[in-house]
């Protein structure tokens, strides 16, 4: 999957290393709640899924911690959506053990 800032295409990956490294970023874990949004995390998370996006594609990582709010901004749809796709195969995983 890939978030688009700056007409430009970033690939995403949200996983386990995204996941830990927003967790300690945050100090706390990553809330995903029903009704409530986390926008710290939210920010967290997604640079830490670019970031491995980017790690494991082989790609340079250009974008900095700073600039998540205005990716964001841009590509939340995106980022929501591979959240989604990460949440769903997690879910399917475990149904089928």
């Amino acid at each position: 999957m890939t978030i688009t800032f700056d007409g430009k295409k970033y690939p995403i990956r949200i996983s386990y290393r995204a996941m830990k490294g927003a967790n300690s970023e945050l100090g706390r874990d990553y809330k995903h709640e029903d009704g409530n949004t986390d926008y710290e995390g939210m920010e967290a998370l997604c640079y830490h899924a670019l970031k491995e996006g980017a790690r494991k594609a082989g790609q340079d990582f250009d974008l900095k911690r700073e600039q998540m709010e205005d990716v964001l901004d841009e590509s939340l749809n995106e980022f929501i959506a591979s959240f989604s796709a990460f949440s769903q195969a997690t879910e399917q995983k475990v149904a089928e053990k």
